[in-house]
């Protein structure tokens, strides 16, 4: 894992060419559509560059803005990169009006939140000697404004960090940013009530105190459900990261304990429900971010770039990334759980997305990389927008039987179980669920009725500890899984 600034730098930098996945006949790039007509599609910027949009933020349902820049058409370092490049459709990623960004020499573009056509905020900031940017464009992206300044927020001291930005509607706003003064002070943190025109330091008395000196927050580590908002953080100093979590829009703060060193990314499913992400590894919480327990999942699972809940499927989450340990381009893609993060599965691979923007159960953006024109199939087609108008809900439960057979392994959490109180998500078209003993005895016998789909609970409370089979019949077939009472 990398530490310290230069995690900070690098891990959205991790480019490689994106191109769809096939198995057999089928393509998975159903689920993520890639969006045409950001730029010309032979040739990409028109100057033999590439392009990729680091963040992506979605208004409403017509409204979508991205941020990123051009990549050379070879592989190169970092420092090849250049992040100045905007682009918004207000017609659901039909067509798209594109322009350069304003920020300030040495910078890069972090986070980006859209309000609606006009209004839009992103974080930049020095990846060298530190200092940031929050800048707002209210005229469509013609121009971008350095929000630094007085009754504003001052990121442009030594130190000065911003990390993580929302809002919670067009008025109410928050930043998170690095203690300042640096190492001694409290976190920099600015709220707004008046759509970002100006802006108020949390006080300290406010805010936990940072626990050393490199305590900050993570870039882009942010989630909100209505006006609470939770934000997660790094312990360069040893120990574990804390989250941070405000429920009145960002103006009083309290903690919670995670077991990683590092929150890259968190998500909250509802209010008392959420996943951080330190990938490989996954911890969830089922009080509000009091405290966090690591998740012993199953399934292939990645979320270096990015983590997001689906709004209003409890459990429901998709994140992006890569297979750790990173080998080949197949191992880049996107994953789906319904089951809060027990069991993961993969949606597709070797596109990179760094970003991921969903707004209901049936509309989600993703932002990330566009190969060159002669790569994808057919050549040219994919760029650096995905969009996805598929119920989330439906491309989980679907998944199973496209990659694998009629009788897929179905999920079935905790497994093994230490109370005989077992969870099965039930493939569609569900009518009868029976459980076995070692001794091929029937223990359960149950009718579901019509085409049952979904969470159900299994009770073998009473049954001694051992092995057992869970049978489930659905139109596709018969399953068999072993599960085991503890």
């Amino acid at each position: 894992m990398i530490y310290g600034m230069l995690q900070r730098l690098l891990l959205g930098t991790t480019f490689v060419l994106s191109v769809a996945l096939q198995v057999g006949a089928q393509t998975f790039y159903r689920h993520w559509t890639p969006l045409p007509g950001i730029y010309n599609p032979s040739a990409g910027l028109g100057n033999g560059f590439r392009v990729s949009f680091v963040s992506v933020g979605v208004a409403n349902s017509n409204v979508v803005w991205g941020i990123g820049g051009e990549l050379p058409p070879t592989t190169a370092p970092p420092s090849s990169y250049v992040f100045n490049k905007w682009v918004r459709s207000t017609d659901g990623g039909t067509t798209w009006t594109t322009g350069n960004l304003q920020i300030s020499t040495g910078y890069t573009v972090g986070q980006l939140v859209a309000i609606d056509a006009q209004t839009a905020f992103m974080l930049t900031y020095n990846g060298i000697g530190g200092g940031g940017e929050v800048r707002r464009t209210t005229d469509g992206g013609a121009t971008w404004v350095n929000l630094n300044g007085p009754n504003q927020m001052n990121f442009t001291l030594a130190g000065s960090w911003p990390d993580a930005m929302t809002f919670f509607d067009a008025n109410n706003g928050v930043v998170f940013g690095d203690p300042q003064p640096s190492v001694t002070g409290a976190f920099q943190v600015y709220t707004t009530a008046d759509g970002g025109s100006t802006w108020t330091r949390v006080p300290a008395a406010n805010l936990p105190a940072p626990i050393g000196a490199d305590e900050y927050a993570n870039i882009g580590s942010i989630a909100k459900i209505g006006s609470t908002v939770w934000v997660g953080g790094t312990n360069q100093g040893g120990g574990n990261a804390r989250v941070f979590k405000s429920t009145n829009m960002g103006r009083t703060w309290t903690v919670g304990n995670t077991p990683f060193p590092d929150v890259l990314k968190i998500a909250f499913s509802t209010p008392t429900h959420g996943l951080i992400a330190s990938a490989p590894d996954l911890a969830s919480t089922t009080n509000g971010g009091t405290s966090f327990t690591t998740v012993a999942y199953s399934g292939p699972f990645y979320a270096q770039y990015d983590l997001a809940s689906v709004p209003g499927r409890p459990g429901l989450y998709v994140a992006t990334g890569y297979r750790d340990p990173l080998t080949t381009a197949n191992d880049y893609g996107s994953v789906i759980t319904s089951s809060s993060g027990f069991f993961w599965r993969q949606i597709d691979s070797t596109a990179v997305r760094y970003d991921l923007d969903i707004v209901s159960d049936n509309l989600g953006y993703a932002a990330g990389n566009n190969p060159n024109s002669a790569v994808g199939s057919p050549p040219g087609v994919h760029r650096a927008m995905w969009k996805n108008t598929q119920t989330f809900w439906f491309i989980c439960d679907f998944l199973p039987s496209r990659v694998g057979s009629a009788a897929a392994r179905r999920e079935v959490y905790p497994n093994p179980s230490s109370n005989g109180q077992f969870t099965v998500d039930l493939p569609r078209g569900s009518q009868a669920l029976n459980v076995f003993d070692a001794l091929g005895r029937q223990v359960l016998a149950r009718q579901l009725a019509g085409s049952a789909a979904g969470m159900i609970q299994v009770d073998l409370s009473r049954q001694p500890a051992g092995i057992y089979t869970l049978q489930i019949s659905s139109e596709t077939g018969v399953s068999h899984q072993k599960i085991q009472i503890e």
